[in-house]
């Protein structure tokens, strides 16, 4: 119609003009949807290392790894802010990638090198308790060169 009549009102009589903004807006809100999973995979690609809590696990808590935490779970969280909302300028971006970064190094700094001993002693401690049997000569040792033994005490379970 417009073709051959080039009035405005050709544009918006009938149905064509309805169709075009139902389906304006469903092209809307699927670019929104892809625009929000783009980000949140931009952002999970940027830095995909361990969450805080699953890292805090398997650390053994020597002095470095005990000041290095709190950095990474500040760092962390900081990642996870910009994953749970859109970018509001391109410096977000930039801001992604400096933090992921951040965390990298600040994971690069964690002491990993522990005893196999050690790391199950410390492991079933974090899961509620560790038999007598995981405090070996190594794990004593290890547990006074890092100035850990005042943080443990043997408790009896419970029942008789």
């Amino acid at each position: 119609r417009f073709e051959n009549d080039k009035r405005t009102e050709q544009l918006t009589r009938g149905r064509d003009w309805r169709l075009f903004k139902d389906q304006l807006n469903q092209v809307c809100e699927s670019l929104a949807q892809i625009n929000k999973e783009q980000w949140r995979r931009f952002v999970g690609l940027a830095y995909s290392g361990q969450k805080p809590n699953d890292l805090k696990a398997s650390l053994a808590p020597t002095p470095e790894n005990r000041a290095n935490l709190p950095r990474y779970e500040n760092a962390y969280e900081q990642l996870s802010r910009y994953a749970r909302s859109l970018p509001a300028e391109r410096s977000d971006f930039n801001n992604v990638r400096d933090i992921a970064e951040r965390l990298t190094e600040i994971y690069q700094q964690f002491d990993f090198d522990v005893p196999e001993s050690v790391k199950r002693f410390l492991k079933a401690i974090g899961d509620g308790g560790a038999d007598l049997e995981l405090l070996t000569d190594e794990v004593r040792v290890w547990l006074n060169e890092n100035n850990s033994v005042a943080k443990y005490q043997i408790v009896a379970k419970g029942g008789f």
